[in-house]
């Protein structure tokens, strides 16, 4: 299992369906990830191939106004749109492939000279790290690596197809957003449509209760598969 660590001033993840303002997802989609890591690793990385996990958080958001300039048949055009900024951006993101698949995504990202930005073009990466992370038992009673309970801060993305409906009906408050899980191609190169599930965003504490069906710790991070 690897765990990346992504930071950034500035983050927007545009939702498709909105277009009087550009209104962000409060994490990165999968689309968004899985498209990173094949640009970062130049390998054929995909839900079907990789699990990931997503969770992280921002210091606060706003609405800017920004100019948008397209070029298109050579003529250039702008239009003026208001656009949810995220500011103070830690995301942590867990993958999980098959061992020589996965050993070969580490070794890219390690070694990769194209890990500069994450999401639009102008959102640069400050910080960035990878590291292989063991998966260990996970209960009430676990300790992180320096002693101290589990106390995730993060907001994360969980699955409703892999949660316990009558537990999370009652205990689980969140989100429901439609996001681009992952990236259909035709013939594994031409990109052909974005295929979408429903993910909650939630704060909620249920990482170490039996009602999530997919789940693990890796000394530091509860982990919650979608």
């Amino acid at each position: 299992m690897l765990r990346v660590k992504i930071i950034q001033e500035t983050a927007h993840f545009r939702i498709p369906t909105i277009g009087v303002i550009n209104i962000t997802y409060p994490l990165p989609p999968p689309s968004t990830v899985y498209g990173f890591l094949r640009h970062a690793t130049d390998l054929p990385i995909n839900a079907g191939n990789t699990k990931i996990a997503i969770q992280g958080s921002y210091e606060g958001s706003s609405i800017e106004i920004e100019k948008l300039i397209e070029e298109k048949g050579g003529k250039t055009t702008s239009n003026v749109i208001r656009t949810q900024i995220l500011y103070g951006c830690e995301w942590i993101i867990h993958l999980k492939s098959e061992p020589e698949f996965e050993n070969e995504i580490l070794s890219r990202l390690e070694n990769s000279g194209k890990i500069t930005r994450f999401g639009r073009t102008q959102d640069l990466i400050i910080d960035f790290s990878v590291e292989e992370v063991e998966e260990k038992e996970l209960s009430v009673y676990v300790l992180t690596e320096d002693g101290n309970d589990i106390q995730n801060k993060s907001n994360y993305y969980v699955n409703p197809e892999k949660m316990d409906l009558e537990y999370s009906s009652k205990y689980v408050s969140g989100s429901m957003y439609l996001v681009p899980f992952d990236t259909d191609f035709k013939d594994n190169k031409t990109r052909y449509k974005h295929i979408f599930k429903r993910l909650i965003y939630t704060d909620a504490d249920i990482q170490v209760n039996d009602d999530y069906k997919d789940k693990t710790y890796d000394g530091k991070y509860v982990v919650c598969w979608i």
